[in-house]
């Protein structure tokens, strides 16, 4: 790694100055002692916004309603302990945006939504990335998210990337047994939770 800039073996070239992540604890990206409203605020001071506050809280409250979190303007009065699993996962996903990152790092970004909010919260994404035209890295064991919106995957054992490619491929002919097994438990899984 030189400056900011990140190389994969010639592949991947992130600058890291217009990066962004998402921790599956969405906890851990908020300070708790300060409300939704004063998160805002402090990004948008921070990346030296032209916006008016009443601009930002606006553009935020319609992307909150865009993810389906209902009464925004509510929202922006609690604080990160207020809101639950699901609310504080896509809290955090629009703090991310505010910086216009151009790659994002997602750790699970589904792990606290319910089925029905999962769905409509990737479908959003996907149109999100669309527009901005964001890389979105997702770390994830769900595979059917895999399945269902990757282009490409890296499937990972003991830490050492072990397969890769584009997701269609490595999910319908993997090549290594570790991968098959995943893929398999997965398929196990889903077929269990369908009935």
């Amino acid at each position: 790694m030189t400056d900011d800039q990140l190389t994969y073996q010639g592949n991947v070239d992130i600058d890291l100055l217009h990066a962004d992540a998402m921790f599956q604890d969405a906890n851990s990206n908020l300070f708790q002692n300060i409300t939704i409203k004063q998160h805002i605020a402090m990004l948008y001071d921070a990346k030296k916004s032209t916006l008016s506050r009443a601009e930002q809280y606006k553009e935020v409250k319609t992307m909150m309603t865009r993810l389906g979190l209902e009464q925004p303007e509510q929202l922006l009065q609690y604080y990160p302990f207020e809101l639950s699993g699901g609310m504080a996962q896509r809290v955090a996903f629009i703090l991310s945006l505010i910086r216009n990152p151009q790659c994002l790092i997602l750790d699970e970004p589904t792990s606290a939504l319910d089925v029905q909010n999962r769905t409509k919260f990737m479908q959003q994404l996907m149109h999100i990335i669309s527009e901005r035209k964001m890389t979105v890295i997702f770390v994830t064991h769900d595979l059917s998210l895999v399945k269902d919106y990757a282009t490409h995957v890296s499937i990972m054992q003991h830490g050492q990337i072990i397969e890769s490619g584009q997701a269609q491929q490595v999910m319908h002919h993997p090549e290594r047994h570790y991968t098959q097994t995943l893929i398999r438990t997965a398929e196990r899984r889903e077929a269990y939770a369908t009935g």
